[in-house]
């Protein structure tokens, strides 16, 4: 199939979007290419890549399904990371209110044999 010179440099930079997310490779040479673009953004997490995505599928005249469609501009959440300190994960302010009470130390003490306090 024959695509403008805009359709291309979108396509291009769609190629290096998706090596960049770690989506895959997109080959314009496949015969399934805008389909293979289609899955490839429904994967994506990047707002920017979805919208050249559905830009560059428009002028392509491939008729996107609306719930496929609503998909796509629905805005994704970014995946939660956890928060990390010398290499140590870091509790949040929720998860140290579910944190048990501490031990109580009873008043009395044993000192090398001898009660104390």
């Amino acid at each position: 199939m024959l695509y403008s010179n805009d359709v291309l440099n979108g396509m291009k930079q769609l190629r290096q979007r998706f090596r960049d997310e770690g989506i895959g490779l997109l080959r314009l040479q496949a015969p399934d290419l805008l389909e293979n673009i289609l899955q490839m953004t429904i994967r994506s997490r990047d707002e920017e890549t979805r919208a050249l995505a559905t830009t560059v599928l428009n002028e392509c005249g491939m008729q996107i399904n609306p719930e496929i469609l609503e998909r796509l501009t629905k805005p994704v959440k970014p995946p939660r990371v956890p928060r990390l300190y010398r290499g140590q994960p870091v509790r949040s302010s929720a998860e140290e209110q579910e944190k048990p009470a501490p031990l109580t130390i009873p008043s009395e003490r044993v000192y090398r044999g001898q009660k104390t306090g």
